[in-house]
């Protein structure tokens, strides 16, 4: 997940942000804390990160720099500095019990959501899945939007992102060149990378991103029972694909156990 957040009015920086969580995974014994930063590609600003052994395993959250919070919609520096936190991929209860203190943890010492400016991105893992199949997610996503919209009430910024985008690299899954997937869009168009769920390059991943800011960890672990549960409707229940238009937004819900 990507939460774009308000930092605490004392720890504007993202390096402050990265001290504050070193000092919570000393506190729940994690070893090896490595603080990192490396140029951005985004005007020679700075990406930092902060990885830890838990146990086995070794996790990094990002922090990399976040050109929302300094571009609105209407072409004005925010005047307000914003962070955006990245965590580790997460797969088993654990890892949420974990992500849930970490988020209450920063909202103690002051983080705050970054309404009308930032949002809360949820990432999907993509492995098993076919062109076909994001070709069909893409194609929920536009016969529901305006559903799913209403429900989540997204800030402007995040309801001014209404075009819903499709966008794959010539080297992904079936390594098609992305002009093969014009004879599987109805109507024959290829979407860009801007809008509420799109295919992320870097990350390989389904980033679902029309969720509104917050430091709520059950409103973001709704988010993305949402996400996952939706995709997984889409790809597996041939029935409810066909009738997505004819439900309504409880209906939808009611199918998808939320």
């Amino acid at each position: 997940a990507e939460l774009e957040v308000y930092p605490p009015e004392r720890h504007q920086s993202q390096m402050s942000v990265a001290i504050l969580l070193r000092k919570f995974f000393q506190s729940k014994g994690f070893t090896d804390i490595t603080i990192q930063n490396e140029n951005s590609k985004n005007f020679g600003f700075h990406d930092y990160s902060i990885s830890y052994k838990r146990g086995k395993k070794r996790e990094t959250w990002g922090l990399p720099y976040e050109s929302s919070f300094h571009q609105t919609e209407f072409g004005k520096s925010e005047s307000k500095h914003g962070i955006e936190l990245n965590t580790p991929v997460f797969s088993n209860e654990e890892d949420e019990i974990l992500f849930k203190e970490v988020v209450n943890y920063l909202e103690s010492v002051g983080i705050t959501p970054a309404r009308n400016v930032g949002g809360t991105h949820i990432h999907l893992g993509t492995h098993g899945l076919k062109v076909k199949d994001l070709s069909r997610i893409f194609k929920a996503y536009i016969k529901v939007y305006d559903k799913i919209s209403a429900h989540f009430s997204p800030d402007p910024k995040r309801s001014s992102v209404s075009q819903p985008s499709l966008f794959f690299g010539k080297n992904h899954l079936d390594y098609q060149d992305p002009e093969s997937l014009l004879s599987e869009m109805d109507d024959g168009q290829l979407y860009f990378d801007q809008g509420p769920i799109i295919y992320n390059k870097k990350y390989d991943t389904l980033e679902t991103r029309l969720f509104n800011s917050s430091t709520d960890p059950e409103e973001i672990l709704y988010f993305k029972e949402f996400a996952v549960r939706f995709i997984r409707k889409i790809i597996e229940d041939d029935d409810f694909y066909d009738s997505l238009e004819e439900l309504s937004m409880n209906e939808i819900l009611k199918a998808l156990e939320l």
